[in-house]
């Protein structure tokens, strides 16, 4: 079954998710932009939990005591800002996980989240694994880029968010070439 596909403007988009954090609620957080965009929206919630393999989410949410943040545990990729697993056994959280928001270099309706390193896709999927619903959020200068790893398979999504807008560049890196074809095709699903 293919995800529900909608085009959304990130500000709305991060307003409405947001807001829709429940207390006591567990959920997961990528190290994406869309995951980073998300993070700075979150409004007060008591108890909210957020595991993360993002080094910038965790950063983000520091501060919040309302927040408990988990960076998820194994060995920290500095290229892609992020934690990945550092083998078998290594990323067994034990925790039921209410929803997870993932991000991705592309997306692929036959595939789904795609990554560009192995490491980050592998994490990425045993931590989708974990999470009873999977939300995918990409903005949408970044569908149809390459990347060869599959992270969260369509399936596994229940809704994918296009964000409207420009990923935005991190300090000190190259912007990522312009998708090679407009991304009407994904967004009549």
């Amino acid at each position: 079954m293919s995800p529900d596909v909608r085009t959304v403007d990130s500000a709305a988009y991060a307003r409405r998710l947001g807001a829709s954090f429940l207390p006591g609620e567990v959920v997961a957080l990528d190290e994406s932009d869309e995951s980073l965009l998300l993070a700075s929206s979150i409004g007060t919630v008591r108890d909210l939990t957020v595991l993360t393999t993002g080094l910038d989410v965790a950063q983000l949410l520091w501060d919040r005591v309302d927040v408990r943040v988990v960076l998820i545990s194994g060995v920290i990729d500095r290229q892609t800002r992020s934690v990945v697993a550092a083998g078998p056994g290594s990323f067994a959280l034990g925790r039921q996980i209410s929803r997870g928001f993932f991000g991705g270099s592309s997306y692929s309706p036959a595939s789904g989240l795609l990554e560009r390193y192995p490491g980050l896709a592998h994490t990425k999927k045993l931590l989708a694994d974990q999470c009873i619903t999977c939300h995918g959020h990409i903005f949408a200068s970044k569908v149809d880029h390459f990347a060869l790893y599959t992270s969260v398979t369509f399936d596994r999504i229940a809704e994918l968010s296009v964000i409207n807008g420009e990923a935005p560049v991190p300090t000190g890196t190259e912007p990522v070439d312009p998708p090679t074809a407009a991304p009407k095709l994904l967004l009549q699903g």
